[in-house]
């Protein structure tokens, strides 16, 4: 359960972090360029879910976070997976997810880039 915390901490961190440093350095701007004609990262409002899908629904989102984190919660406590992998990748799930709600609910759009 240690590990499980100590890595949803870490993710959280990571994620307000990058997502900090995209609004404060990629938002207005025209990206970033990483390599040239290849890789750029450029910021962007997601106020929907995977590739802009239902726009506007963020009480919906919201609530299926939720709901989905407390159910990965459940399974880890209850079902405590053998193999790390396993507990190390929902573990990770967790704290990106955690992220984005913290995004839904503070700006109203999730801070993809």
């Amino acid at each position: 359960m240690t590990l499980g915390i100590i890595i949803v901490v870490l993710g959280l961190i990571i994620d307000r972090g990058t997502k900090w440093w995209a609004i404060g350095t990629l938002k207005g701007s025209e990206g970033l360029t990483v390599i040239k004609d290849f890789f750029t990262l450029d910021y962007l409002e997601n106020r929907g879910a995977a590739f802009g899908m239902l726009q506007n629904k963020q009480w919906l989102f919201i609530v299926i976070t939720i709901v989905v984190v407390i159910g990965m919660i459940f399974y880890l406590l209850k079902y405590k997976p053998k193999f790390k992998l396993v507990y190390v990748s929902i573990a990770m799930i967790i704290a990106g997810a955690i992220g984005n709600l913290i995004d839904r609910i503070s700006y109203n759009y999730v801070v993809d880039f």
